[in-house]
């Protein structure tokens, strides 16, 4: 069945060619889902072992946390100060959040999935939102 003569793209009276849109999924590699599993899992674990410091410290104000590496470097202070909870709640729920969904995306990546690049762009901008309140 003929749906009448084919026109060249650029010959008079030709209709428009539909605009191509982007794909808006973009895959990473296999290296990619790696490292997002590996990081995820071992920053999920940080936040887990700070938020068992963090209970420990609040119920023994004494509580030395393996953290506190010198009176320079140390975690307790922060932790009992207002810069240890920054919404209300213990920074280290947030990390407990966002590191188990770091893992989950590598899982998804592992597998194939192709992730939205919007949720590229998320992922970047809670990296940098944890990385500058974290050194801030």
């Amino acid at each position: 069945m003929s749906h009448g003569p084919a026109l060249a793209p650029d010959a008079p009276g030709a209709p428009d060619a539909p605009a191509v849109r982007r794909p808006s999924a973009v895959g990473a590699s296999r290296r990619t889902g790696w490292v997002m599993v590996l990081t995820g899992t071992v920053g999920w674990l940080a936040s887990f072992q700070l938020t068992v410091d963090d209970w420990r410290l609040l119920r023994d104000p004494a509580y030395q946390p393996p953290c506190n590496i010198s009176p320079v470097v140390s975690c307790g202070s922060v932790m009992s100060s207002s810069q240890g909870s920054l919404f209300g709640f213990p920074n280290m729920l947030l990390g407990l959040g966002a590191f188990a969904a770091v893992t989950a995306l590598g899982v998804a990546v592992l597998s194939g999935a192709r992730l939205h690049r919007r949720l590229w762009l998320a992922l970047t901008a809670g990296a940098l939102a944890g990385w500058c309140s974290s050194t801030g």
